[in-house]
């Protein structure tokens, strides 16, 4: 299965861009033999491209990590995605 896993990370302070509990998701999923990409959304202009991710490769799952400062932009992105 195709499966995105995506950090939203928009307006965090840290310099970093890695979830660990996504990385190990991602490794879990991947000896499993699952085609997983890893997605950070840093800035808002990375939602374009992200989209246009999820329409090319059209992933069979879209798994989230966000903190409740994130909380609105997913509910945004998770009704952005009902319409693709």
């Amino acid at each position: 299965m195709k499966i995105f896993l995506v950090y939203l990370a928009i307006n965090i302070p840290q310099k970093f861009g890695y979830n660990y509990g996504l990385g190990y998701i991602c490794s879990v999923l991947k000896a499993n033999k699952h085609d997983v990409d890893y997605i950070v959304l840093k800035k808002k202009k990375d939602f374009t491209r992200f989209y246009e991710s999820v329409r090319e490769k059209n992933p069979g799952m879209i798994g989230f990590s966000v903190t409740t400062p994130q909380f609105g932009y997913l509910k945004n992105i998770a009704k952005r995605l009902r319409e693709i």
